[in-house]
């Protein structure tokens, strides 16, 4: 478990763990004891990124003693939802890898959708084109949750980089939810204003990331960015 505030838990331990003869775990045997020691390993404190993508655990304390107290580099790679991260100097001797997923049920904020329109805009000005690959891909942050960035070409409205309930190529202007609401042509208009200037387009009903159904109210922020709209919304329920 990581926080944003900095925190981080890790507890790993298998299910297939011998049970202890006594209720009482301080009264285990010498076999008990070195089973759950051999098949489990946990400890927490902060973390800190690091300049080059790597993070830097400060260990508070750890079922492994000699940890307690020390720093710990791992290498981490982030793909969607998914980070990976490896231990060149596992506790059981050799190289560990672990996969963490995000947690589910956590719904981006009005501010971070924001925050990551921002980030968008000016990944498309750095490089369009790897912009969004990255956008389609979902990598380099840009799949949180369920926020992620749309852009579609202004001159003819086709999406460049879209959901998977938008197919690739679809004209923005063409989008209708559930309810027969046109909000394609909102997310268009938005494109046609001046650039720098977000439009907020709410009130209508999109499936959440990776699905195409069911869907639930949702609120975007676009924005012109040269030849491109592009915005991020975010779930309202």
């Amino acid at each position: 478990m990581f926080d944003p505030g900095g925190n981080f838990s890790i507890n790993i331990m298998t299910p297939d763990t011998p049970k202890f003869v006594s209720t009482n775990r301080l009264t285990g045997t010498v076999e008990e004891n070195k089973a759950v020691v051999q098949r489990s390993i946990n400890y927490f404190g902060t973390y800190a990124v690091d300049p080059d993508g790597s993070v830097t655990f400060h260990i508070i304390a750890s079922s492994f003693p000699n940890r307690t107290g020390t720093d710990q580099k791992r290498m981490v790679e982030i793909s969607g939802n998914q980070m990976k991260y490896t231990n060149p100097e596992a506790s059981i001797s050799g190289t560990a890898v672990l996969t963490l997923t995000r947690a589910v049920g956590l719904a981006g904020t009005p501010q971070e959708a924001r925050a990551m329109l921002d980030k968008a805009v000016a990944a498309v000005k750095a490089d369009q084109a790897v912009a969004l690959a990255m956008f389609l891909k979902g990598e380099g942050g840009f799949l949180d949750r369920d926020l992620y960035p749309f852009c579609y070409r202004i001159a003819d409205g086709k999406t460049l980089a879209s959901p998977k309930a938008v197919p690739a190529g679809t004209d923005v202007r063409t989008l209708k939810d559930a309810n027969g609401k046109a909000f394609g042509e909102a997310i268009y208009a938005a494109g046609q204003k001046p650039e720098g200037e977000i439009t907020e387009v709410s009130g209508y009903l999109f499936p959440k990331p990776g699905t195409t159904t069911p869907t639930f109210p949702k609120t975007s922020f676009v924005t012109k960015v040269g030849e491109l709209g592009c915005g991020v919304g975010y779930y309202k329920d």
